[in-house]
């Protein structure tokens, strides 16, 4: 796997306010921040040293860009929601604003890819969440805590142009350990 970008949030201070934040490796852009997101001093249970911790009392994003990729893709990150009552969702999309998938901890205690319930979770447990695409045409597939990847789902817009990751919605929850990188041939 050749990483094009990677983020684990340790080389941030604590407590920092992670608008225009820069850490991590070969992103192209820094965190854009509307709602809440800062580290934390120590990481929830399931994830190691520091985390960001996403807080909004409206439906605003933090977001980062990356390279677009090419070929057979994969991305991981830890995620954590700390109730089951409200909506917690990351989405990737192209560089405008164009959502192509997206993964919710959604308000019924599902994982959801696009809607399409990939299982239940339990508040304050951490997942590692797995995506691959380019793998099949607009397709992509989930993979929870390192288990066999889902069915195809298909890609919103059928494109695989992907380029931002978006934290979205009005909870408080946590990610970590963000990477995105392709096959080497």
């Amino acid at each position: 796997m050749a990483w094009i970008a990677t983020e684990n949030f340790d080389s941030y201070a604590t407590d920092a306010n992670l608008n225009g934040g820069a850490g991590g490796t070969n992103w192209s852009a820094n965190w854009v921040a509307a709602g809440t997101l800062i580290t934390t001093p120590t990481a929830p249970s399931g994830m190691t040293g520091k985390s960001a911790k996403y807080a909004s009392t409206t439906a605003e994003e933090a977001t980062r860009a990356f390279a677009s990729p090419t070929g057979v893709t994969e991305m991981y990150f830890r995620m954590q929601g700390a109730n089951t009552n409200v909506d917690k969702t990351v989405r990737l999309q192209n560089s405008g604003v164009a959502e192509r998938i997206t993964i919710t901890m959604n308000s019924a205690g599902n994982i959801t890819a696009n809607g399409t319930i990939i299982q239940a979770y339990i508040a304050n447990t951490t997942y590692v969440i797995g995506l691959k695409w380019g793998h099949n045409g607009t397709n992509y597939a989930v993979s929870i805590n390192g288990g066999a990847y889902s069915a195809d789902i298909a890609i919103n817009g059928a494109s695989t142009t992907i380029d931002k990751f978006v934290l979205s919605g009005n909870p408080t929850f946590y990610v970590d350990d963000i990477a995105v990188g392709t096959y080497i041939a």
